[in-house]
């Protein structure tokens, strides 16, 4: 992988964020894709990353750190205002539901502006630019 390059199908990262997002969407629990695969998709530039990003919606974060426990992942709620934690050995996971200071909660006014996209083969839905600057 180049270093400006996003994780590619078949290396462990985009592996472990593949498997994450399909077992979100077994469950179908809605969730969003943020961060750097959003920005990437929403500037056309591509850079590493050291996590993903999804927000779900705030009544979502327990069915969602529960679903990811019973699949034998680590899931922590380290900051319970806004973000929690999912992660396999070395490879971590946000899961967002609010801003840092709590005032830009993830609610379904977020999904209403969602663009689709495809990330790491499977369709899902961004997380509105504007909601990305406003959880920031």
């Amino acid at each position: 992988m180049e270093t400006n390059d996003v994780p590619v199908a078949g290396e462990p990262l985009a592996t472990f964020y593949s498997e994450a997002l399909a077992l979100l969407r077994s469950r179908q629990i809605p969730f969003l894709v943020g961060g750097t695969f959003a920005y990437a998709r929403y500037t056309a530039i591509d850079r590493r990353t050291k996590d993903l990003d999804v927000f779900v919606r705030a009544s979502d974060i327990e069915q969602t750190l529960q679903l990811f426990r019973q699949a034998n992942y680590a899931a922590h709620l380290p900051f319970p205002h806004w973000l929690a934690k999912v992660g396999r050995g070395a490879h971590v996971m946000d899961i967002v539901f609010s801003s840092g200071n709590g005032v830009a909660q993830v609610d379904d006014e977020w999904f209403t502006y969602a663009a689709e996209s495809e990330v790491l083969g499977q369709r899902v839905q961004l997380c509105p630019l504007e909601e990305m600057i406003w959880s920031k």
